[in-house]
Formats: C-alpha cells, sequence, structure tokens
C-alpha cells in the first residue's frame, strides 16, 4: 500500500495544480470527470490512503496485544508511535471531509444558524 500511495501521490502531484488559486479547481475538475485516467487515479490514491490507516492500526493492535513494545524492540516501538503520529492528520482530513459532506455549509446556512443565534440571544435577554 505504501508504494500505491508514493506512486499515485506523485503522479497526482505532477498532473495537479498545486498553487493556491488552483488546487481547487483542479481538484474539483478531477472529481467531476470519475471515469478519466485522473479520476480513477485519485480514487486510487485516496482508497489506498484509507487502506493504509487501516493496516497501520490493525498492525499497532497486533503489535501492543502480542507484547511486543518492551526489551530491544522498545526503540521499534516508539519509532512506530512517532509514525503513527503522522497517520492522524490523515484520520482527521478523512472524517472532515464526511463531515463536511453529511452537514454542506452554505451562505444560506450560515446565514440561517446566525439568525437562530441571534433569536436566543435575544429572548435570553
Amino acid at each position: 500500500l505504501f508504494w500505491v500511495l508514493a506512486v499515485s501521490g506523485v503522479c497526482l502531484y505532477v498532473m495537479l495544480d498545486t498553487s493556491a488559486e488552483g488546487a481547487f479547481r483542479s481538484i474539483d475538475q478531477l472529481s467531476r470527470a470519475p471515469w478519466q485516467p485522473g479520476g480513477i487515479l485519485r480514487s486510487l490514491h485516496r482508497y489506498a490512503a484509507d487502506g493504509f490507516i487501516v493496516v497501520t492500526l490493525a498492525h499497532l493492535l497486533r503489535e501492543g496485544l502480542h507484547g511486543r513494545y518492551s526489551g530491544f524492540r522498545r526503540f521499534s516501538w516508539l519509532t512506530g508511535i512517532l509514525l503513527l503520529l503522522t497517520v492522524i492528520p490523515g484520520v482527521v482530513a478523512f472524517v472532515a471531509a464526511l463531515v463536511m459532506r453529511a452537514y454542506p455549509l452554505d451562505d444560506a446556512a450560515l446565514a440561517g444558524m446566525q439568525d437562530t443565534l441571534a433569536q436566543r440571544r435575544a429572548q435570553e435577554a
């Protein structure tokens, strides 16, 4: 999975516009044409990243349950924990993407939330 992630990540980096102005537009174009090579590559990269997180957490659990974190393996365990800290942003990004899809916030929704908050404050006063 690591090499799938590395190769697909490098290919996406080369294909996409990584500037601050063009990154969203570039990803949006890939998302709108899912059966094109770029969309397939993006999907492959995303699912490989999800799989990598699952495999990493399963490996951590297995090693912990077998007690392989003491003795001469302590250094390996500690470096693995440090590597786990690099996985956490991926998990947070995945959950954030799910939340944004579940609760899309546009200007009308934000304005409605502000109006509701203003009404509650007026009732409390």
